[in-house]
């Protein structure tokens, strides 16, 4: 997707475990959490998505972003957020929650439904 045009927008984040649809969907093997963070438009849309999943690695929960090539203007966008990240060994799904609530993020998670 090119810059954003003149609608508004607004940063936030849908974890997948606080769908009403949850509990009727298998997740991925392994995987225990997912948050999609989007830049959504006010009217309907977003201008980019990325997500971070957790996953069981052995006796540790890991994260792992996943970010297509039409989002990597993220990177720049949420800038904080990977600085913030870059910073710390290991995360778990209530402290990524936390720091997304902490610079700003709205927490869409009861809003609607999200594709995975």
């Amino acid at each position: 997707m090119n810059a954003k045009d003149d609608r508004k927008c607004m940063k936030g984040f849908y974890r997948l475990t606080k769908q009403k649809y949850f509990k009727d969907i298998e997740m991925p093997k392994r995987m225990t959490e997912q948050f999609n963070i989007v830049d959504k438009m006010e009217d309907d849309g977003c201008v980019y998505e990325f997500m971070i999943s957790f996953y069981q690695v052995g006796n540790a929960i890991s994260a792992r972003a996943e970010v297509f090539s039409d989002a990597f203007v993220s990177f720049e966008q949420d800038r904080k957020l990977f600085e913030r990240l870059s910073k710390v060994k290991s995360i778990t799904p209530d402290e990524l929650q936390c720091l997304l609530l902490e610079l700003g993020y709205t927490d869409f998670s009861d809003e609607s439904e999200v594709e995975m």
